[in-house]
């Protein structure tokens, strides 16, 4: 259908790699239990692109931002207000 996936991991290495067109790849690739920087990397890659998607359309920033505390919302997450 000629859309781009994008795979964001810690293993550039992956089977899921063949399957992307863009790969993100994390620099930590630790073992269960110490994952803490993997996650960090990982969530560093997400919080960049969601905020450069944000500062593109910044007038529906907002909007943005309560569509994804609902789809938190049904995987279970709290919603945390900012004031």
């Amino acid at each position: 259908r000629g859309i781009q996936k994008i795979l964001i991991t810690c293993d550039a290495g992956s089977p899921l790699a063949a399957h992307a067109d863009f790969i993100l790849a994390g620099v930590s690739r630790e073992t269960y239990p110490e994952i803490a920087g993997s996650c960090v990397s990982i969530a560093t890659i997400i919080d960049i692109i969601y905020t450069a998607l944000e500062m593109t359309d910044y007038h529906r920033a907002a909007e943005y931002q309560e569509k994804i505390q609902d789809a938190g919302d049904r995987f279970g997450n709290k919603r945390y207000e900012i004031n």
